[in-house]
């Protein structure tokens, strides 16, 4: 037992050094307020949720409540939901690269691949909001908040349009379905009697 404690006291100088070494890091930050980023992330929440409702009840109104074919229904539906995710993705970029000009780096940083033009911040918000996971540019700071709060939203999105999809195939089947179970119509001939307009 006694060497047990001589390895951990070893390793103990090891282990506050490398906190010691990350303490500057961490001071950078303590002085940034996580009141600018909260805000502005949520405002770019409400919009997004806005604009996804939005897009739910226009096709609803126009593709849902209309008799067209399957085919035609879910290609527009998916086509038009593809695009409310790319501007979805844009309004968080925007307001990620909002915070930065604002407030520049005290709202934190992105490291790793990132060159800090906006077709970055682009791709790392694609990459939060879809949750694939940090992969080459990693946050720091505060924009930790806004990364968890994007991915959370992207995650209810996706799902949301996923949700939606399905619900519109299933209906269609349905319809589709009960189609197929009605009885066929006769066919007129020459024996039945015509009615005549009077």
């Amino acid at each position: 037992m006694s060497r047990e404690c001589c390895l951990l006291s070893d390793s103990l100088p090891s282990i506050v050094g490398v906190i010691a070494q990350a303490e500057p890091a961490a001071d950078r930050f303590a002085d940034a307020s996580l009141l600018p980023v909260a805000v502005v992330t949520l405002i770019a929440v409400l919009l997004c949720v806005l604009l996804h409702w939005g897009a739910m009840e226009l096709l609803t109104r126009r593709f849902c409540a209309q008799r067209r074919k399957l085919s035609v229904t879910l290609l527009v539906g998916v086509l038009v939901l593809l695009v409310v995710h790319l501007l979805e993705i844009t309004l968080f970029t925007g307001a990620g690269w909002l915070l930065y000009s604002w407030k520049g780096e005290r709202i934190g940083t992105l490291e790793g691949n990132f060159n800090a033009t906006l077709f970055d911040v682009w791709y790392y918000t694609a990459c939060v909001y879809t949750t694939v996971g940090f992969g080459d540019i990693i946050p720091n700071g505060p924009l930790q908040l806004m990364a968890g709060i994007i991915a959370l939203t992207g995650l209810l999105m996706v799902t949301w349009s996923a949700s939606f999809t399905f619900l519109v195939m299933q209906r269609a089947w349905h319809q589709r379905d009960e189609v197929a179970l009605l009885p066929p119509q006769p066919a007129e001939t020459d024996a039945q009697p015509r009615r005549r307009a009077e």
